[in-house]
C-alpha cells in the first residue's frame, strides 16, 4: 500500500516546517511507502526555501507542486491529481502528528472492510494559553477545528431522517478511486469542502468509518479565543452556508432576504442582550452573524447579477 498524505499551505512556512518534521520521524517497519504531497497556493512567504532545506531529509518522499488559483479547493485537486497512492491523507499545515500517525492509517485500511470508502479521525487540541477562558464550552470545538466523537470506532452510512458525522479537513483519508467515481473538490465550495465531499460521498451511497485512532493535533493560538473570532467564523459561516444551494428570490422578499433570515439576525442579537451566561451571550450573537452571513451573501450576489 502507498499512502499519500496531502497538505495544502499558505503562507504558514513555520507551522509547515513543524508539521513536516514531525512526519521526519514516521515508523513503518517497511510495511507500507508513502510520500508528503505539499501543495503550495503560491505563498509570499519563506514557504518555498523551507520545502528546499527539508527535500533532501526525506529522500525522495516529499513532493511539491505549485498552485496559482486562489483558494483550498484548487489546492486539494492539484494534490489528488499528482497523489500516487491508493489511499490519499489530507491534513491542515497547522497541525502536528505522532510518529506512529501513518503506520496507523495503514492499518486501519488494511484492516477496514472494502466497503469503507473513507475514515476520519480524532483532531484533538494543542493549545497555545496557559488556560482556557472558562466560556469557552464544547460546543465552541467544532469552530477551533477540534472533533472527537469518542473511542469507539463506528461505519457511518446515509440513513433517512438522520444527521451523519462528517469528518474534519484536518483528519480526512479517501480511497483515491472514490475521486473518480463521485468527483474532486468542488471547487466552487470555497469554504467547509472538507463536510462537502464527506455529505457528497455518503449521499452516493458510499460508507465511512470514524477511527479514533488515527489523531492529529490542531494548532489553537490565543488569538482564537475571543468572541470576535468566533463571530467571524460564523458570519463566513453563514456567507458560504449551503442554504445558497437551494435559494430562490421570491417577489416578496426584503432585497431578496427572506423574512425568516432577517427575524432570527433580530431575534438572536437581542437574545444575547438577555443572557447572563457569557458562554450564551456569545454563542446567541455567533447565530445572529450567521444569519447576517446569509444578508451579506444574498444582496452581494445581487449586486453581482446587477453588475
Amino acid at each position: 500500500m502507498l499512502i499519500s498524505l496531502i497538505i495544502c499551505t499558505l503562507n504558514r512556512n513555520q507551522d509547515l516546517k513543524e508539521l513536516l518534521e514531525c512526519l521526519l520521524t514516521q515508523k513503518t517497519d517497511n510495511m507500507f511507502e508513502y510520500e508528503i504531497v505539499v501543495v503550495d497556493n503560491n505563498s509570499s512567504d519563506d514557504t518555498k526555501k523551507v520545502i528546499d532545506v527539508l527535500m533532501p531529509r526525506f529522500n525522495g518522499k516529499l513532493r511539491y507542486f505549485l498552485e496559482t488559483r486562489k483558494g483550498k479547493p484548487f489546492c486539494i485537486n492539484t494534490g489528488i491529481a499528482q497523489a500516487k497512492g491508493e489511499v490519499l491523507g489530507f491534513t491542515d499545515d497547522d497541525c502536528l502528528v505522532e510518529n506512529d500517525y501513518l503506520s496507523t492509517i495503514y492499518n486501519e485500511f488494511k484492516n477496514a472492510d472494502a466497503s469503507i470508502a473513507f475514515m476520519g479521525g480524532k483532531v484533538l487540541p494543542k493549545w497555545y494559553c496557559k488556560k482556557i477562558p472558562s466560556w469557552i464550552t464544547e460546543e465552541f470545538m467544532g469552530p477551533l477545528g477540534v472533533f472527537n466523537c469518542g473511542d469507539e470506532p463506528f461505519v457511518i452510512e446515509k440513513k433517512e431522517g438522520s444527521k451523519p458525522t462528517l469528518f474534519f479537513g484536518e483528519n480526512q483519508l479517501f480511497r483515491k478511486s472514490v475521486f473518480s467515481k463521485h468527483g474532486n473538490s468542488a471547487e466552487s465550495k470555497i469554504y467547509a469542502q472538507d463536510t462537502e465531499i464527506c455529505r457528497r460521498l455518503l449521499n452516493n451511497g458510499e460508507k465511512a468509518l470514524y477511527a479514533p485512532k488515527i489523531k492529529v493535533y490542531h494548532k489553537i493560538p490565543n488569538r482564537r479565543l475571543t468572541p470576535q473570532n468566533f463571530y467571524e467564523w460564523f458570519n463566513r459561516r453563514g456567507q458560504y452556508a449551503d442554504f445558497f444551494l437551494t435559494y430562490e428570490n421570491k417577489p416578496y422578499y426584503i432585497n431578496g432576504i427572506p423574512f425568516w433570515v432577517i427575524r432570527d439576525c433580530i431575534k438572536h442579537y437581542v437574545l444575547s442582550f438577555l443572557s447572563f451566561s457569557k458562554t450564551k451571550r456569545v454563542r446567541t450573537r455567533c447565530d445572529a452573524y450567521y444569519s447576517c452571513g446569509i444578508m451579506q451573501k444574498i444582496i452581494s450576489n445581487k449586486a453581482n447579477k446587477q453588475n
